[in-house]
């Protein structure tokens, strides 16, 4: 290893003493001692796509990636050189040509995977990164040298895949008639219906557990009425609101005639009144208001409510509420789609009072959220999903037949073939729960059969990191 350096710097020593022959005389030549990369960039990447073609055959297609996008973080302290935002799954490490920039003019060998064999570096060159790569950097003066590991990074799985596994079964779940979820950060809660009053599970060390209430027994409707808002979950048991704050005891917080609990905003908890009215209440249920809407109130939900509250993305201070749900069925027997209301809840001017807008385009669309037994939604992603059972009245869906997805805050629902149902669900018709935790992973509980799905986006579960670095 030693021959290898020496030939080295005699290469670099006559390089330099024959630029200063042809330099003036009365110029001096400046030698340093100190050896660093102080920059690293990546060239055109190639990266290889699967797609399915029109016969369903999978084909490959060639994409160009620009390799400088992808910013460098260099460690001086560790010597390590990385990319803290992986490149795409499917891009080609193995044939990469990189630009480093060096303290004072010094000069890069790159060391060979199966030795100690040095070569030098040229940016027109490609390397394989397929594995960590030693680089070796020489001061101009040959009295010093540096090295550093430099790591590319490279997705390993698609972004666009989900991943489901059966995460637990619990026979606590089979015999309920009625479910639902919900999630406060990563905990998350089940409340289901025995039919004669309402249960709560939560995940404990042991797997699913019924959690004791110090506020004694929930009626069997009261899995209908549960919110979540902010760190606390609020339960309309009979005639009274109940609230449970960071996973503390439960307290009342109001007596109520509001027929249904049916959402809630950071500013606001949302009912169906005794009279069918959509109100409202910003002081945790002692008084309600009745809310504006567009249109008419016969077009509201009374059964298989829902509902999702998301920030918009453009400030952090306006909400979006999404009310999801069917009309009656013995009223309105031919309803073949879902009914979907939303409203923005601005923070910034309490004063402004904004109406809830029925999703007209819903009706004629041509993807509408079908009108399915159990209908349930929940946020996901960059927009949310529904589950439901099997269709009823003018709809005939097929029970569980796919997830369906909305971008566009309600209006337009399609099933994504990145969003499949898990391999084995099975689950009682119109009877199951579905939530989205804090770590975005999305649960699915089904009656019947007690499975418990957990379930990812691969992009989603990636940690985000810095991409860009200034010193």
């Amino acid at each position: 290893m030693k021959r290898v350096w020496q030939s080295l710097m005699m290469l670099l020593w006559a390089s330099l003493v024959l630029t200063s022959c042809l330099k003036s005389g009365d110029e001096e030549l400046t030698f340093y001692d100190d050896a660093g990369i102080v920059s690293f960039s990546l060239g055109t990447l190639n990266c290889y796509q699967h797609t399915l073609s029109t016969n369903g055959a999978d084909s490959t297609y060639l994409t160009k990636i620009t390799g400088s996008s992808y910013k460098f973080y260099i460690n001086q302290a560790t010597r390590e050189i990385y990319n803290p935002d992986s490149l795409p799954y499917g891009t080609d490490a193995a044939h990469v040509v990189c630009t480093v920039g060096t303290k004072n003019s010094g000069v890069v060998a790159v060391k060979s995977v199966v030795g100690d064999t040095l070569r030098w570096h040229s940016s027109s060159d490609s390397i394989d990164f397929t594995q960590p790569r030693e680089f070796v950097v020489f001061s101009s003066s040959n009295a010093a040298q540096a090295r550093y590991t430099v790591r590319v990074n490279v997705h390993q799985q698609k972004a666009d895949t989900f991943s489901w596994s059966e995460a637990s079964r619990s026979d606590l779940f089979a015999s309920l008639t009625g479910m639902k979820a919900v999630a406060v950060g990563t905990e998350v809660l089940l409340f289901g219906s025995n039919g004669e009053e309402t249960l709560v599970f939560g995940r404990g060390d042991n797997g699913w557990e019924q959690r004791t209430l110090s506020i004694g027994s929930l009626d069997a409707e009261a899995w209908k009425n549960v919110v979540v808002r902010g760190d606390s979950v609020i339960v309309k048991n009979g005639g009274e609101l109940l609230c449970r704050k960071a996973q503390g005891d439960w307290m009342k917080l109001a007596d109520t005639d509001v027929r249904q609990l049916v959402a809630a905003s950071s500013l606001h908890l949302f009912a169906i009144s005794a009279d069918g009215q959509l109100v409202s209440s910003a002081d945790e249920g002692r008084t309600w208001n009745v809310e504006p809407l567009d249109d008419d109130a016969a077009l509201l939900p009374t059964q298989d409510i829902s509902y999702t509250c998301t920030r918009v993305r453009t400030n952090d201070d306006v909400e979006r509420v999404v009310l999801v749900g069917n009309r009656s069925e013995s009223a309105y027997p031919n309803d073949a789609n879902a009914v979907v209301w939303s409203k923005i809840e601005d923070g910034n001017d309490g004063s402004v009072e904004h109406s809830w807008s029925y999703s007209t385009v819903n009706s004629g669309s041509r993807f509408p959220l079908k009108r399915l037994r159990g209908l349930t939604v929940a946020n996901y992603g960059e927009g949310m999903v529904a589950l439901g059972g099997s269709g009823f009245g003018g709809s005939t869906a097929a029970p569980f037949a796919s997830l369906y997805e909305s971008r566009d805050g309600g209006i337009a629902w399609r099933t994504r073939d990145y969003l499949p149902l898990p391999s084995g669900f099975q689950s009682t018709d119109g009877v199951f729960a579905i939530t989205s935790d804090a770590d975005n992973y999305l649960w699915i509980v089904c009656g019947g059969t007690g499975q418990v799905w957990r379930g990812r986006l691969n992009r989603l579960g990636w940690t985000t990191e810095q991409t860009s670095f200034t010193k």
